[in-house]
């Protein structure tokens, strides 16, 4: 007898999933026999709609691409079994970013100072400054008044500030929409060791961690009444006031999320730091950039744990005033409002 495969049963047979997350879905192919399953045949597997989510034919690996419905369709022979996926916006997105630079080098160039040195062909010079991309972030060297030389193939020059730009991590979330963060930090050399950090941006935020915001709001006579998103830092291999001397913060959302909730006169930043210490750091509107309304604030030490975008409002007036707050601490352990992140 040939054995035929007559039905084919696909697990899961349905299921919703985030823009950027994936699925194994599996099969089990029965013959005419009925009830036996052709552990030997290997289905086709197919995507109704490519755009929305893709499949690998052979493995059935299913990566969620936008918002949608799909179709997911496996087949051997004449016989097909399929299971409906639904797309929907992502609620949280994760990105790491190691701070690796080929062919550059920094050195003590017996002054007390440092001195760099970079594979020509991997920086560009500028006005006593040299600029070289990661992936990922990018990274200029400032030297003093000397400019640095370039000579057998190599810049060098002896360093002034070294400071690190991270590529902003962008998100169409569910709730409030496109927003994107960023950092740039003074260093006081280029990290090795792995160096790098993970970087979550999120709307979810779990009860524990909105009292934490809403007791440091309270310090400053405010209430806490919603947050719009949370973002969190975790480093690795990088040391505060050794590796990292102090940071800008980045922070960006719609212009309609800002002009529905106080305009961005009324957005600031609060620092929140593991010892208790809170302050209203200076924030400055940096403009639209086409897409965003951009926010930024100096903090003197990054000492980074999880920033959170919401509204504040003063409990003695019925005005909201949106806020971006930011929570830091001295080690950066795990995320709280997400713990599988």
């Amino acid at each position: 007898m040939i054995l035929e495969a007559t039905s084919i049963n696909v697990t899961p047979p349905t299921t919703i999933l985030e823009v950027g997350e994936s699925m194994n879905f599996t099969t089990e192919i029965i013959d005419q026999r009925g009830g036996e399953i052709l552990s030997s045949a290997v289905p086709v597997w197919s995507s109704s709609n490519p755009a929305v989510g893709a499949v690998d034919a052979t493995t059935g690996c299913f990566e969620a691409l936008s918002p949608g419905d799909v179709i997911i369709t496996a087949t051997c022979g004449d016989c097909t079994g399929s299971a409906d996926v639904t797309v929907v916006k992502m609620t949280k997105k994760t990105e790491t970013t190691l701070f690796n630079l080929a062919n550059c080098t920094f050195s003590d160039d017996g002054n007390g100072g440092l001195s760099v040195s970079v594979n020509a062909s991997a920086a560009t010079l500028g006005n006593n400054s040299i600029f070289m991309q990661g992936n990922g972030f990018n990274l200029a060297i400032l030297t003093p008044p000397s400019p640095p030389v370039t000579a057998g193939g190599r810049i060098t020059g002896d360093v002034d500030e070294v400071i690190l730009e991270t590529t902003p991590i962008t998100a169409d979330l569910q709730s409030p929409g496109n927003v994107s963060a960023s950092i740039s930090a003074n260093l006081t050399g280029l990290p090795t060791g792995g160096a790098g950090i993970t970087t979550t941006i999120t709307q979810t935020i779990s009860n524990d961690t909105q009292s934490a915001f809403q007791i440091a709001a309270t310090a400053d006579g405010l209430n806490l009444d919603a947050v719009a998103y949370t973002m969190n830092i975790v480093k690795t291999n990088l040391t505060n006031g050794e590796d990292i001397s102090d940071a800008a913060i980045r922070m960006s959302v719609s212009p309609a999320w800002v002009a529905a909730n106080g305009g961005y006169d009324a957005i600031t930043i609060i620092r929140f730091a593991e010892d208790g210490t809170k302050e209203v750091l200076d924030t400055e509107y940096l403009g639209f950039d086409g897409e965003l309304d951009q926010f930024e604030a100096f903090s003197p030490q990054w000492i980074i744990h999880l920033w959170a975008l919401g509204y504040q409002r003063d409990p003695c007036s019925p005005a909201w005033i949106p806020f971006l707050f930011i929570r830091r601490q001295r080690r950066s352990i795990r995320l709280h409002c997400h713990g599988t992140l």
